[in-house]
């Protein structure tokens, strides 16, 4: 609803003895009477004191009166109108104002920016006023610089009334109107127009227009936000599930039956590049993490933003030649074909280079072979050359979708890549980043004036992120209309990597510990990596608790307009539902004394019995 209130001229009609002049005012449609009421100390002026204001309620009360008190001292002051209310602590005022069946208010000066307004104190008022002027004398210019500050009140607050008072009149009505102003203070418009009816019949329904836009406009964008949370939640879920099973091996017991029955116990492993995560390493990766960030973040401070981002791209885009393939044959062989790993290649480039230290203090059989050792069939020529043609692409156009997709694989092959071998090494890992995401997302603020991870984040231009567009309806709206002129920019919902990645690998990790008490239970060679059909109550617990962590963090993100920490709700999450079902299951000890051997090669010896 818009509101109308004529102004300070009251002051001057009061002086006069004007009632006639006020109730006119009323009866042309004015829905408020705005009173300020000054001290000549916060500004310069004398108007309005409480003896006036007591004055306007007994011959008019059953007007609305707003009152704008710009006083230097107000916990000094007292007005009497149909109880005591002493002004102080902006909390304790709210609570006072509204125990004394009144509105409360908040008004700040053009120079105010809306961030200063504490979230606490914006959910406790019923209406913010943005002043367009300085507070003092009246007829002054219009501050269009103040209107932002009107959207994004009105953005981050949409039931809240935002009331702009100062140099409003009909020429100025539709830049407060389209910034999502609804409350309307004019002054000088209406009183020295001969017709003031016809202006406060054009402020409101100019502003009424814009409300029903900008209401419009806002279920619109919720739509796209549903939309948006809807599809980075399938995102990463998507990745966390197929990623826990790319990152399965085959069982020991299974190996050890291979080996007795003269078979290749590692036929179907590649784990020369596995990275096992011991819980040493855990307890390093928040210190690791948060000195990486901290140096992101001075570089992008002080350095020349647009060669880090450039230095930065060389070095995923070679990354990515060797990551995307590895992580599409993950996708075939989980959707499509499990042999696809151990078919017989017929024709096949194979690629040896050995890279050793050598030590002289010790034999040759004792020194440490490294090196590359690959084969390249026509299937890995075809997935090389669509890297090449993803990762080209998204050099070119930075098209989110291409993004998304390179982010995706390096999120998968993390997921595959990095072993925890143990719960307790899980649980290191899940509590310190737990601290470590609190810390920079929230706690840097106070050290350095921002959020350390929200500014790498935005200007940290490579896929380590999972974007989706939140105005897709606004978009596909314009293209319908317009076409490909002038389209709206793209607004987007991004979760980072770090957020799939870590809990992802924990998640694997229950993966792995169901498959063990299933390969014990029933041994088998048909027991292979590939094989998914055991129970999974482990994995099925965490993998739910991770969604629901997930749709926490949203949730807190939509409610608060603000980042959020999403480890601060899925490192708990994860780790409470593993614990959770091994007390269920009287598993606990088990749990704790796991230890993930799958990860590691298979020596191939096997002990047996007589």
């Amino acid at each position: 609803m818009a509101h109308i209130k004529p102004s300070d001229y009251l002051a001057l009609v009061f002086a006069q003895q004007r009632r006639q002049q006020v109730q006119r005012m009323l009866a042309c449609g004015a829905d408020w009477l705005h009173i300020d009421i000054m001290d000549g100390h916060f500004v310069p002026n004398i108007v309005m004191g409480a003896p006036i204001l007591k004055c306007v309620h007994e011959q008019l009360p059953d007007a609305f009166m707003d009152c704008h008190m710009m006083v230097t001292h107000p916990q000094q002051r007292k007005v009497r109108i149909s109880s005591k209310l002493t002004l102080g602590d902006p909390l304790e005022t709210v609570r006072i104002i509204k125990a004394s069946n009144m509105r409360a208010s908040l008004a700040i000066n053009p120079g105010t920016p809306a961030d200063a307004i504490p979230k606490e104190l914006a959910d406790a008022v019923d209406m913010i006023l943005i002043m367009t002027v300085w507070p003092g004398a009246g007829g002054q210019k219009f501050i269009k610089e103040c209107m932002p500050k009107v959207a994004q009140l009105r953005a981050h607050y949409p039931d809240l009334d935002v009331e702009v008072d100062g140099g409003v009149g009909p020429n100025t009505i539709d830049a407060c109107a389209h910034a999502g102003a609804n409350v309307i203070v004019a002054g000088t418009a209406v009183f020295k127009d001969p017709n003031p009816e016809s202006v406060i019949t054009f402020l409101r329904e100019r502003c009424e227009e814009s409300q029903v836009r900008i209401r419009n406009e806002r279920e619109q964008f919720l739509k796209g936000e549903k939309i948006a949370y809807t599809g980075i939640l399938s995102i990463a879920c998507a990745c966390v599930y197929i990623g826990s099973f790319a990152s399965l091996h085959t069982p020991i017991s299974t190996r050890k039956l291979r080996v007795e029955a003269d078979q290749d116990p590692n036929e179907d492993e590649n784990q020369s590049e596995l990275q096992s995560l011991s819980s040493d390493g855990a307890w390093a990766f928040p210190l690791i993490g948060s000195a990486v960030l901290f140096s992101l973040f001075l570089a992008f401070k002080y350095l020349n933003k647009e060669l880090i981002n450039l230095l930065i791209a060389t070095y995923f885009t070679v990354i990515g030649l060797v990551t995307i393939p590895t992580a599409l044959q993950h996708v075939i062989v989980f959707f499509y074909d499990r042999n696809f790993v151990k078919r017989e290649k017929k024709k096949y480039l194979e690629l040896k280079v050995d890279c050793n230290w050598v030590d002289k203090t010790k034999p040759e059989e004792a020194q440490e072979k490294n090196g590359i050792d690959t084969k390249a069939d026509m299937y890995t020529f075809a997935m090389l050359a669509f890297s090449v043609v993803l990762l080209g692409t998204h050099l070119y156009t930075k098209l989110w979708v291409s993004a998304n997709t390179i982010a995706l694989c390096f999120a998968l092959q993390g997921i595959t890549l990095i072993g925890l071998d143990s719960f307790t090494t899980g649980f290191i890992l899940l509590g310190g980043l737990f601290f470590y995401d609190i810390f920079w997302v929230f706690g840097s603020t106070h050290l350095v004036g921002t959020s350390v991870m929200v500014d790498v984040a935005t200007k940290f231009d490579a896929p380590i992120k999972i974007l989706f567009p939140k105005n897709v309806e606004e978009i596909a709206t314009s293209l319908l209309e317009h076409g490909l002129t002038d389209l709206p920019k793209l607004k987007f919902a991004l979760l980072g990597l770090g957020d799939i990645v870590i809990p992802g690998v924990f998640v694997a990790l229950a993966l792995h510990f169901d498959q063990k008490h299933a390969s014990e239970s029933t041994p088998g060679l048909f027991f292979t990596r590939y094989y998914y059909k055991f129970a999974k109550p482990y994995f099925t617990a965490c993998f739910v608790a991770y969604v629901l962590g997930l749709v926490t963090t949203i949730t807190v993100m939509h409610v608060f307009h603000a980042a959020q920490p999403a480890l601060l709700y899925l490192s708990p999450a994860c780790s409470l539902s593993v614990v959770l079902v091994a007390f269920v299951r009287g598993e606990l000890k088990e749990l704790f004394q796991f230890s993930d051997k799958t990860i590691e090669p298979f020596s191939g010896k096997v002990e047996k019995k007589e």
